[in-house]
């Protein structure tokens, strides 16, 4: 009598994971943060974002003030559990309005969205970056890794991660450019976006201009 073959079920250990780890039962995926016309997103695949990056001007701010807080989500369309270090890497910068000094400094939060309710599961705040100006024009850029360590928190279908970004600024200047990159194909420049009121461009450079967040899924090892 021939013996029956048993087929196993296939682990989460997929090509979907960056990488895997073992050791921890975690596979790490990476996001890239960029922007549709209409939203903000955590995308698993490269696109070229609506906008290389989000910027806002903004004069005199008296001290530390958040002159940008952006929301970007993804939605799983299956159960998921994260467990395990998320690192959110966060490209930013300023351009000098005038002879002042300008200052920008990234902080992230992990956050749950049932639908209804929104939970915060961690917060962290990179460094602050500070240069005083001579002339307008000039640009201050920094890339920032920031660590979100997370306890292992379940997701359902159709619930959303949800990774806040907040700029915070703090400018002597009267009309500073604060920008956040988000475009996973890593462009310099999207070039002066025609609006009303007109909207500036921001050069990242040498800095790059991709955002990601990678985050350890709890395998079914």
């Amino acid at each position: 009598m021939p013996v029956p073959i048993v087929y196993r079920k296939a682990s989460d250990v997929s090509a979907t994971y960056s990488y895997t780890d073992i050791a921890s039962g975690t596979g790490v995926q990476d996001f890239y943060l960029a922007k549709t016309v209409d939203k903000n997103v955590l995308t698993a695949t490269k696109f070229y974002s609506h906008k290389v990056s989000s910027n806002v001007t903004y004069g005199s701010t008296g001290g530390d003030l958040t002159v940008q807080d952006i929301d970007f989500d993804v939605t799983f369309q299956l159960p998921k559990t994260i467990k395990g270090v998320v690192v959110a890497t966060i490209p930013h910068g300023t351009k000098s309005g005038s002879n002042s000094h300008d200052a920008s400094t990234i902080t992230a939060i992990l956050r749950k969205w049932n639908g209804t309710t929104e939970t915060d599961l961690v917060t962290n705040t990179g460094r602050k970056i500070d240069y005083a100006a001579s002339t307008a024009g000039l640009y201050n850029k920094a890339m920032d890794s920031i660590d979100l360590e997370v306890t292992e928190t379940h997701f359902k279908k159709g619930e959303t991660l949800r990774l806040t970004v907040r700029q915070i600024a703090d400018s002597g200047s009267t009309s500073t450019l604060f920008a956040i990159g988000c475009d996973p194909l890593n462009r310099v420049s999207g070039g002066a976006i025609s609006a009303t009121p007109a909207e500036p461009d921001f050069d990242w450079g040498s800095t790059p201009s991709i955002a990601t967040l990678q985050v350890p899924f709890k395998l079914d090892l």
